[in-house]
Parts: C-alpha cells; sequence; structure tokens
C-alpha cells in the first residue's frame, strides 16, 4: 500500500459555498443492500447496513473514448469499477500544463507508452495509487527516470486517473462539499485503508456543530455502557447471544443507523474476533471490555454479522443530504463521509483528528 501523501489540491473552493447552493439532487439514494446480496429495509425499526459502494456514473460522466490509430489497440483501465480510456489518459497526459509539476516531452513520452502498455491484468484492482504503480511498473522505460522524477510521475498520474474518473457524486453541490474538506484537510489520500484527516473545528461551521454533537453522544454512550456489568457481558459472550446487548447500546442513541461493514476496505482494518472471544477469560472484563462487548452486540443484533464500525446518520445539513459519522468502537476513533462517495479517486472517508 502507498502511503497518503499529504498536499492541498490545487482547487479552492468558497468557504461559504455549504450554506449557499441549494441541493439539486432529483434521484433518490439507491437501495441498500446487505454483504450476501438480500434487499435490506426488512426490519422494522432497525436501519440496515450500506455498503461504501459508489453509484453506477452516468453514461454523460463516463469518460468520451478517444479515436486512436488503426495500429493502437483500444484499452480501458478499470479503477474502483469504473472503466478509464486508455486513449483519453494519453491524451490528459499530452494536455498536462501544471507550471508547479511540470512534465518534459521525455516524461510525457513514458507516461503515454506505460499507459499504452497497460492492460486489464496489471490494472484491475486497487486505488490509484496502487493503480498507477501497477501502470508505471509495467513499461520497462520508466526504470530509465531518476527516483525524484519517478516519485513525482506517479504523484501526476495519480492526479490524471482522478481526473479521469467519473464522480461518486450525484449532485455538483456534494461536488463542492467534498473537495472543501479537501482544502481543509491536514492529511489527502487517495489510498484505501489510509483515509484523509481534518480536524472539526476546520470543517463549516454548521457541519461542524452537527458532528461535533454527534460525536459527542456517542461517547457519552460509550461511557454509560463502560459502567455495565462485566458479569452481564460474558455471559452474553458465552451463551452465543451478543446480540441480547444490543438494545442496550441503541436505544435512545441519537443518529444511530446501522453497523458498517467496510467491504470496499477505505477505512482501516479493523477485526473484532478478539472482543468476541472475551467470554472465554478467566478474568473480569475491564470497563472498556465491557462497552465494546456492548457495541459489539449491537453489530451482531442487526444483521448478525459483526464490525467495528457504527454508522450514524446526521440527515440534511445546510440543504446537503446524506452526511455520515463512523464510529470505530475499537479504538475510538471517529470518521466523517458524504454517504461514502469518492471524488477524484480521493478517499471517501475523513478521520476527524479532533474528536
Amino acid at each position: 500500500m502507498v502511503a497518503a501523501r499529504a498536499h492541498k489540491p490545487a482547487s479552492k473552493v468558497s468557504p461559504n459555498r455549504l450554506s449557499t447552493v441549494p441541493d439539486m439532487r432529483s434521484q433518490p439514494r439507491r437501495q441498500s443492500r446487505t454483504r450476501n446480496g438480500s434487499s435490506t429495509g426488512n426490519r422494522a425499526g432497525v436501519a440496515q447496513p450500506e455498503q461504501d459502494g459508489r453509484r453506477e456514473p452516468s453514461k454523460q460522466n463516463r469518460p468520451t473514448n478517444v479515436r486512436l490509430p488503426a495500429s493502437t489497440i483500444q484499452r480501458t483501465i478499470t479503477v474502483f469499477g469504473a472503466n478509464v480510456d486508455s486513449g483519453g489518459l494519453r491524451g490528459a497526459v499530452e494536455q498536462w500544463n501544471n507550471q508547479q509539476r511540470q512534465l518534459s516531452q521525455q516524461e510525457k513520452g513514458a507516461l503515454r507508452a506505460a499507459i499504452s502498455a497497460a492492460n486489464h491484468a496489471n490494472a484491475q484492482n486497487g486505488d490509484a495509487p496502487d493503480k498507477a504503480t501497477a501502470i508505471l511498473g509495467n513499461y520497462n522505460g520508466f526504470n530509465l527516470l531518476s527516483p525524484g522524477n519517478k516519485l513525482r510521475i506517479k504523484g501526476i498520474l495519480e492526479d490524471l486517473l482522478g481526473a479521469q474518473l467519473a464522480s461518486g457524486m450525484t449532485t455538483q453541490t456534494e461536488v463542492d462539499a467534498f473537495d472543501l474538506l479537501l482544502t481543509r484537510a491536514t492529511v489527502t489520500s487517495r489510498s484505501k485503508r489510509v483515509t484523509n484527516q481534518v480536524a472539526i473545528a476546520q470543517l463549516p461551521d454548521a457541519l461542524s456543530t452537527a458532528v461535533r454533537n454527534q460525536v459527542d453522544a456517542a461517547k457519552a454512550r460509550h461511557l454509560t455502557l463502560k459502567a455495565k456489568s462485566s458479569r452481564t457481558a460474558k455471559r452474553a459472550l458465552l451463551r452465543g447471544k451478543p446480540e441480547d446487548l444490543g438494545p442496550d447500546a441503541a436505544t435512545g442513541m441519537v443518529g444511530i443507523r446501522s453497523p458498517h461493514y467496510n467491504t470496499d476496505n477505505w477505512l482501516p482494518d479493523r477485526p473484532v474476533n478478539g472482543i468476541a472471544n472475551l467470554g472465554g477469560v478467566q478474568r473480569g472484563l475491564t470497563t472498556e471490555e465491557v462497552a465494546q462487548v456492548y457495541w459489539y452486540g449491537y453489530t451482531k443484533s442487526v444483521n448478525n454479522d459483526d464490525s467495528a464500525f457504527i454508522e450514524f446518520n446526521m440527515g440534511t445539513i445546510s440543504q446537503i443530504g446524506g452526511w455520515r459519522v463512523l464510529y470505530d468502537y475499537t479504538t475510538g476513533d471517529f470518521y466523517l463521509t458524504l454517504h461514502y462517495n469518492w471524488h477524484k479517486g480521493y478517499n471517501p472517508f475523513f478521520k476527524l483528528t479532533d474528536a
């Protein structure tokens, strides 16, 4: 996995954009599906978990095919399940004119040749950094460049890949909101399992207030669960009925929606088998372990599956719907996302550094 590159995107967005741009949403959110493929929404009173996949991009947002010479084989490169036309990507290399990160003709030639050599075998899976590594690693001429130039060119290719992707957002309002978060982030990342990072204090005012209230509510419930009985928590695990603890964790919990299963691996890996095995330890549980067992019981009660992440729905804020806060009860970390959607290939989650 390639480490996140800490940088500020070049584009700037007005700080007031979140509160002034009207919501042009015209299409309803698609129905969520559980990990086993069954339709959600069947359990009365319980919101079912959504996956962190993206919508199928509309035809008008898909990259336009570019006519290539007869001697060139037309290929597509698959990123996040969306096809990027290799001809269009080569054209974007030729048109690159960023004065702060310039490309010489030799470097443009190396990039175009590497893209032409890419195929589905080495470019199907992974995030934009992995994809750039696969594309460039397939081209021997790339090894002739200096280490510094390799790193710079790889970063440029990541930008080009991101720009060629159809956005996961449904409206320009969402795009602007996401771009604003990127400008205020201390770390931006296109890598899976490595999220962007931003402080709650740096969010636009209305969003900052809503996020802080949701984070504080989840932390308060965690403190309440720490005071629960260690014996009760262990007994539920030993009986194979951790879901019996679920109501104590969720009842009256403002905003709680469902577990989040991280099926696309944008969030860090957080196994919970250690919590499931606490029933067999020959000692009393710590207060922190008790709280974790109760949260674990909640995830099991929703879909008979486990997860380290609890999802909270904050609804519509400044005319933008779909804001979610995710709570990692195994670490105490919180994340913000705009309905799990990425833009320009960036990770859709922002770790809240001052939660």
